[in-house]
């Protein structure tokens, strides 16, 4: 199935509504059924069965309700179609819920073209337009976020914790992603001997994204710290002796949780 090929089929089901063709009626049996020429025979056994004739057309066997011209049917659009076990699915409207399809497409293609500022014939190049500068100003957005990250990685670390021989290094964002506070943390603990436990909490403030990194060198499991706190967030989450992560929804409890995880860090450090 094409786009090509259901433009050709829809454009001769018009034809054939458009032509007004007269539908009649028969009752055939098994002695009279050859005498029609039936586009489909019947498959099973029957005494008697109903015939549809659509003039000069088609000849079906169906006891459904009819129209009495394919006028009356007004107009048949088709609105897409899908592929279903081995055959295709083809979505049509047709008479005053084609035309009601068409006024709203049409409304919808009116108020885009209105917002482009565009005739409706160069909606698509202008939409197309849109999406090129929306992809550029994403890139840019992104190498932008880079550059920030990277600086605040370096202004975190001068401004983190000495304990002993190593850097604790504690902080939370907002309005952010998982994938930016890992980033961070990250980049952190690229550093030697470094402990980074950053948090995030999403847009609407709802969801705490939580990564407790170390580099290699330091001899405690971030798995465990994370653990520790975690049912004072009403989260879950986990990971490995050097890097774990996880979420949680009681935000106003983030601080208490903070504090109870520096707090039990810094002892261990404090015993290496």
């Amino acid at each position: 199935m094409t786009f090509e090929n259901l433009v050709e089929v829809e454009e001769f089901a018009n034809q054939i509504i458009f032509s007004s063709k007269a539908l009649h009626t028969y009752w055939a049996n098994q002695d009279t059924l050859h005498s029609f020429p039936l586009r489909k025979s019947p498959i099973k056994d029957f005494s008697e069965i109903r015939l549809v004739e659509i003039a000069d057309f088609d000849y079906s066997a169906c006891c459904g309700t009819h129209v009495a011209t394919t006028g009356e049917i007004g107009l048949i659009k088709i609105r897409s179609w899908e592929r279903k076990n081995n055959g295709v699915r083809i979505d049509f409207v047709c008479g005053w819920r084609a035309l009601r399809d068409y006024q709203q497409k049409n409304s919808t293609i009116q108020q885009v073209s209105n917002r482009l500022s565009l005739p409706s014939t160069a909606i698509l190049q202008g939409i197309e337009k849109q999406l090129l500068k929306t992809e550029a100003l994403s890139k840019e957005l992104i190498s932008i976020k880079q550059e920030f990250y990277h600086n605040l990685a370096t202004t975190l670390f001068l401004q983190g914790e000495i304990i002993g021989n190593y850097k604790l290094i504690v902080h939370v964002l907002t309005n952010t992603t998982p994938n930016e506070v890992n980033s961070l943390a990250k980049e952190l603990v690229s550093n030697p001997q470094t402990i980074a436990c950053i948090c995030g909490t999403n847009t609407d403030e709802t969801k705490i994204h939580l990564v407790f990194s170390a580099s290699p060198d330091v001899p405690l499991s971030m798995n465990h710290e994370l653990k520790n706190i975690l049912p004072l967030l009403d989260g879950k989450g986990g990971g490995s002796p050097q890097s774990a992560q996880g979420g949680g929804s009681k935000i106003d409890q983030l601080p208490n949780a903070l504090t109870l995880a520096t707090s039990h860090i810094k002892e261990q450090l404090y015993l290496l």
